[in-house]
């Protein structure tokens, strides 16, 4: 019996798929590069976000250290004078990763010496009358050249801050003390000579004991050239570590004042100390040594920029923990460090702003995957005639995909390293900071997650591609025709079915953010909600505008003539092509404009917010003032009245909150009030009633319900001041949800962080109560103020007062100029990373419609070959053939920009609302809706310009139809 042999099953070339993905790429390249440039849309919109939050994060951390000379110092518990715990630290902080390095600077008294003028003086005690005696003393600070640079970022100076051989810097105030000691005879400037006797050993004997000048060690240094002169304008970890000491300088009776402190100190180098003085000013000197921690920006960057300021915190922690007998000073304002932080990270949640723009584009993905298959349908029933096998075919679908996939990826990547500068350099709708641009873009950092998060969503290309070959290959028949004509019947449905359902859907969209508080999570769901109800929406409008321009062409014969029959009937029949091209064109659109009037409405409602926070004109936080202190501030131009505010914690019962104390008739006049400041009442009036009532109080609308009290009634509250604690009574004679300067009346009533929590102006624990300034001063001693409210004319005749402010030491000054909202800032920071992402919206939903005009109605033109063709050989010239085509595709694209301008104002309202939602500041004021119409209409007309331009390209390949050839195959 014959042995039966079984034959081997062809499998042809394995590279005829690349080779046929390849060919048939390069035969559609404006499709495939349409179908590319979409994926890129989704691609980089994620990836754009994460990059513009971890590169603003790095570049904060970097900020912070170019802003902050050293981040902490350590010295000795007070009373040992043990110093090697101080060098242990040393050792111990250098050899962590995130410490850069640590300076130990000496300090001692060191006494002024002019020969011929200043006084031989055989007996110094710290805490004596000096001055009196015509000793001017300060404390002398011995330096590098490696330290005073990194110091001279932190003091403002004149003249300049490096140390040469027999030079010295000085402070003002010791230049200003010095000529008051020496009743005028000494005048240090710039280029002045004058000498210093540094006490090298601590020695100060009690009163009642005599001086031994044999046991004071001091070195004379004579011929010192005063080089540079500084100020000490600003707290910093150096000005904190050097705390002046109080004393009577001239007579014993006289009110302490703070000396010897960093503000009262000369400059002078070690090599002119000279190492025994400086070994002796270490372990002997007047005050102990201080060691400055510099922390590494590039150590703290490495472990993660996010965890910066946590690392940092673990550093101090690390010290007290590993020595009790260190005492470490500093990272006060590491909390603003990690709030920037943590408002950048929490910025995270934008991309759930731009999620309409990544639903469409996978949209688009799927349309596009499916009618490249849909088309190639006669082709791959040609192949399979030819012999070409059902995984050949698959093969080169899916390497097609692959490629595109691969291209959609790479341009999305690309995309990214121009549209994350955007959001971080964003100072307005479609402007940017181009310095900050360019520092952004350099130092721009993708991270690992953002890549495969750009990898999983341009894989949904191939997946799409998938389904759709698999169910085209197993209908394909051997043999099939490569073209088909299709006539889908006229759609006769009513208009007012699809007005209606749009009409439900934008009630819901109204009615729901006012019946649930969009919070937290609540407004992510709420947007997600309303991401779906847009695309209802627009699907509703699309097929309602569609059957109105049908209606509409009908109506137009004088204009258009016969074409209305053939516009008429297309636009009822062709749904299937136009009803998705006209979703996405009034997504893109509605999503446009629904983003310009969000960003510009958050934008006006920061601002509101932020002068609401201030309170007034000026606002002025600084050092102990007497009550009376901006009154010495009037005769100023520009300068109206002013008001100091008196602070104090108070009780009732287990309930804390704060007692604000205020001028009520300056407050009334000055005040920045809104008419939902006050319950039931006007500013006016309720102030004046204040005013007119020495002990009346105004209370928040939630605690007359908590403490169950009303107008009229009493009320005794526990507090505390300079006379210790009291229980003070009050007539309450109004209500309150807020006031000007204070923000939130009761944090009960905060759904979020108010913006005036990030300057401290916003009280915390249970809000604030507002009192008259002389009642409470009275009741509890309080006699000194920090925080001052300032009325101006304006603020161009009053720019002289404000410099007077701004160069006052320890004081920070608030204007409606000075509040910024940059991308720099971290109240502007959510606000820049909206208006970044507006701007580049604007520009991929642009590319997406124009891409869309281009796919769909290129598409609608192969399908309808015959149609063209036929009208060709019934004598239609190539001209009228475009004019024909043109004015159908155009008509879709003005119906939908009709369609998008009333959506993009009622979805813009409510995209306001859930911003807020799910920004870092909440409005206590009623948000602001504006409408940037300007911009809306260059934007939206710029956009529809184009779009109708792409609309001739797939007119002219109408135009460009061979008739005959056409026919032939029909």
């Amino acid at each position: 019996m014959a042995k039966k042999t079984t034959k081997k099953m062809l499998k042809g070339n394995r590279l005829w798929p690349l080779n046929y993905a390849l060919s048939s790429l390069s035969g559609a390249k404006v499709r495939n590069m349409g179908i590319a440039l979409i994926l890129a849309i989704s691609v980089a919109i994620p990836t754009t976000v994460f990059a513009w939050t971890d590169t603003g994060t790095q570049l904060a951390v970097e900020d912070y250290f170019a802003n902050n000379a050293y981040q902490l110092s350590v010295q000795n518990v007070p009373g040992n004078f043990d110093y090697s715990h101080l060098y242990n630290a040393q050792t111990l902080l250098e050899n962590s990763p995130y410490v850069e390095y640590m300076h130990i600077t000496p300090s001692t008294v060191g006494i002024l010496r002019v020969d011929g003028v200043t006084p031989e003086w055989e007996a110094y005690r710290m805490t004596a009358t000096n001055y009196a005696f015509g000793i001017k003393d300060g404390r002398v600070i011995s330096v590098n050249q490696e330290i005073l640079d990194v110091w001279k970022t932190v003091f403002s100076y004149e003249g300049n801050f490096t140390l040469n051989p027999g030079q010295i810097i000085v402070s003002r105030r010791f230049c200003d003390s010095a000529y008051n000691v020496t009743h005028g005879q000494v005048d240090i400037q710039l280029g002045s000579t004058i000498g210093i006797d540094v006490l090298r050993n601590r020695y100060e004997p009690i009163s009642s004991r005599p001086f031994d000048p044999l046991l004071l060690d001091r070195q004379i240094i004579r011929n010192l050239t005063v080089v540079g002169i500084y100020e000490v304008l600003k707290p910093s970890v150096v000005s904190l570590s050097f705390p002046s000491i109080l004393r009577a300088n001239w007579d014993i009776l006289e009110p302490a004042t703070g000396v010897l402190g960093i503000t009262d100190a000369v400059l002078i180098r070690q090599d002119d100390l000279g190492a025994e003085t400086v070994n002796k000013i270490i372990n002997n000197g007047f005050f102990p040594p201080v060691g400055f921690v510099r922390g590494s920006a590039q150590g703290l960057i490495k472990a993660g920029p996010a965890l910066a300021a946590v690392h940092m915190l673990s550093l101090k922690n690390l010290l007290q923990e590993s020595d009790d007998q260190l005492s470490v000073i500093g990272l006060d304002n590491i909390q603003n460090l990690q709030t920037y932080i943590s408002t950048y990270l929490s910025s995270q949640i934008l991309i759930i702003l731009a999620l309409p723009i990544m639903v469409m584009s996978l949209m688009l993905t799927v349309f596009t995957s499916e009618t490249s298959v849909s088309q190639k349908k006669g082709e791959i029933s040609a192949l399979r005639a030819k012999g070409a096998s059902f995984n050949q075919i698959f093969a080169g679908f899916i390497w097609e995909s692959l490629i595109l996939s691969a291209l959609g990826f790479l341009i999305g990547i690309f995309l990214t390293y121009y549209m994350s500068p955007l959001m971080g350099s964003s100072t307005g709708l479609l402007t940017f900071d181009p310095s900050r641009f360019s520092r952004f873009q350099s130092s721009l950092v993708i991270p690992g997650q953002a890549f495969a998060l750009a990898g999983a969503i341009a894989m949904f290309l191939p997946a799409a591609y998938l389904v759709h070959v698999s169910r085209r290959i197993d209908v394909s028949e051997i043999g099939q025709p490569t073209t088909r004509s299709t006539y889908e019947i006229p759609e006769e449905v009513n208009i007012k079915t699809y007005a209606a359902g749009l009409g439900v859907v934008l009630v819901v969209l109204a009615v729901v953010p006012i019946l649930i508080t969009p919070t937290g999570q609540t407004a992510l769901y709420l947007i997600l909600m309303a991401t779906l109800i847009l695309f209802a929406a627009s699907y509703l409008g699309s097929r309602a505008m569609r059957l109105a321009t049908a209606n509409a062409s009908e109506r137009v014969a004088r204009i258009i003539g016969e074409k209305k029959l053939y516009l008429t009937q297309s636009m009822r029949r062709r749904k299937g092509q136009f009803i998705p091209l006209l979703v996405i064109l009034t997504l893109t659109l509605t999503t446009t404009t629904m983003m310009l009037i969000q960003t510009a409405s958050f934008k006006d409602t920061l601002q509101n917010e932020a002068y609401y926070a201030m309170g007034s004109d000026v606002r002025i936080y600084t050092g102990p003032h007497a009550l009376d202190w901006g009154n010495t501030f009037s005769q100023y131009d520009g300068v109206k009245a002013s008001t100091p505010v008196i602070e104090t914690l108070s009780y009732v019962g287990a309930e804390a909150f704060y007692l604000e104390g205020i001028n009520a008739s300056v407050y009334r006049e000055i005040g920045d009030f809104k008419q939902s400041s006050f319950v039931g009442t006007s500013s006016n009036t309720i102030l004046t009633d204040l005013e007119h009532k020495e002990d009346g109080i105004i209370i928040s609308k939630d605690y007359e319900t908590i403490f169950n009290v009303t107008i009229g009634d009493s009320l005794v509250i526990r507090a505390t001041g300079s006379f210790g604690e009291r229980n003070i009574p009050f007539e309450i004679i109004g209500i309150m949800r807020s006031a000007p300067g204070f923000g939130m009346a009761s944090t009960r009533d905060l759904l979020g962080i108010p913006y005036g929590s990030y300057f401290d102006f916003q009280p915390g624990r249970g809000g604030f109560a507002l009192v008259n300034l002389d009642y409470l001063s009275n009741v509890t001693g309080i006699d000194q103020a920090r925080t001052f409210l300032f009325g101006v004319t304006s603020l161009t005749e009053a720019s002289a007062f404000v410099s007077t402010l701004d160069a006052l030491p320890y004081t920070d000054v608030y204007t409606h100029d000075s509040i910024q909202f940059g991308p720099g800032t971290v109240t502007g920071l959510f606000l820049a990373g909206v208006e970044g992402l507006t701007m580049i919206s604007y520009f991929m939903c642009a590319a997406m419609a124009i891409s869309s005009i281009v796919l769909f109605l290129g598409s609608a033109v192969v399908e309808r070959e015959p149609e063209y063709a036929l009208f060709r050989a019934i004598g239609a010239t190539r001209r009228q053939v475009v004019s024909l085509v043109f004015g159908e595709f155009a008509g879709s694209v003005f119906a939908a920009v009709l369609l998008s301008l009333f959506l993009g104002i009622v979805f813009g309202i409510t995209a306001v609302i859930l911003t807020f939602g799910i920004s870092s500041i909440w409005p206590i004021l009623a948000k602001v809706l504006t409408y940037p119409f300007y911009v809306m209409f260059i934007t939206v007309t710029l956009e529809c310009v184009a779009m109708i331009i792409a609309c001739l390209y797939p007119a002219r390949q109408a135009g460009n139809i061979n008739p005959a050839e056409v026919l032939r195959n029909m």
